[in-house]
């Protein structure tokens, strides 16, 4: 009996040696070296809180892109952080503004050649402006971006910001469609292209998508398009802050809690901050936003600020 069991034992002893020498020898063993050289593709998110890193051959870390902007860069109003370039570390530490590239939609660029973790950078940082808001015209004299955006079937509720990239004279149709963006790393989701915007001139865009859903300079409106007939346009979330009497500069995050015809939300009232409805709502936000906006919507928004 104990010859037998032992003859067992033995027997699995060799089989789970030999699985553990195959597996030693399998592609997936073999191949962690080089999975560990792979560049992560968050290096491809323009979303300001995403990532970066991974960039040396040799190793190096992660780390958050808002998180390494010097002090010299305010960080409200940003719709989006892309990456330019990130490589091994080259030279000192250190995160500088420097020039961003000619041509380029950034309000500021910044690099560091070592950024302590193996990495050397260079971001460029894309913010709320004249060069970015949606609801401004696509050229002199033009109709406004977000008109072109909904013209091409696509949803302003997803989109912080639009860029026109080139302005010529008009050239054919008045249809829109998605196109190629430039080559290279950009803060862009998607780029539209129309031969003529309905004011005399062909244009070209770059949609920069919302960073989720709580992102403050996301686009709300027409909340009620069909039923209320609530038409009147798309507006950064972060206007019902300045509404509100709130402090801009301290918002990190909006959420629309409702959004619907003004009855029953706050018809007649202006946009005011008040205290949440519900204890799961004041566990989440600072505090809470009510009201009709200037548009004709009933609003309801739970607001996240710094500390």
């Amino acid at each position: 009996m104990v010859c037998s069991r032992m003859a067992a034992l033995s027997t699995v002893v060799a089989a789970a040696t030999a699985m553990v020498a195959v597996l030693h020898t399998s592609p997936v063993f073999a191949n962690n070296v080089e999975r560990a050289k792979q560049r992560t593709d968050w290096n491809k998110s323009p979303a300001p809180d995403a990532p970066y890193g991974g960039c040396n051959p040799a190793g190096s870390g992660f780390a958050d892109k808002r998180g390494v902007l010097p002090s010299t860069v305010q960080t409200w109003g940003v719709l989006a952080i892309t990456v330019l370039d990130c490589r091994g570390f080259d030279g000192g530490g250190g995160t500088n503004e420097v020039a961003c590239p000619s041509g380029s939609p950034y309000a500021v660029c910044v690099a560091n050649h070592n950024d302590g973790i193996g990495n050397a950078f260079l971001f460029g940082v894309l913010k709320r402006s004249t060069t970015t808001y949606a609801n401004s015209p696509t050229c002199p004299g033009g109709p406004n971006k977000l008109d072109l955006l909904i013209r091409a079937g696509e949803d302003p509720r997803l989109v912080n910001g639009i860029v026109t990239l080139n302005c010529g004279s008009a050239s054919g149709t008045e249809a829109v469609t998605r196109v190629a963006c430039p080559a290279g790393p950009s803060p862009y989701a998607y780029c539209l292209s129309t031969q003529n915007d309905g004011g005399g001139h062909s244009v070209t865009l770059g949609i920069v998508a919302a960073n989720g859903p709580g992102d403050p300079y996301g686009l709300y409106g027409e909340c009620d398009p069909v039923f209320y007939s609530i038409q009147n346009g798309f507006r950064p979330k972060i206007m019902l802050v300045r509404d509100a009497g709130g402090e801009v500069r301290k918002v990190q995050a909006i959420e629309i809690l409702v959004c619907n015809e003004p009855f029953g939300i706050g018809a007649g009232f202006p946009l005011r901050r008040m205290s949440c409805d519900s204890p799961s709502q004041a566990a989440r936000y600072d505090y809470c936003i009510k009201g009709e906006d200037p548009n004709g919507n009933g609003v309801a928004a739970g607001v996240i600020t710094t500390k």
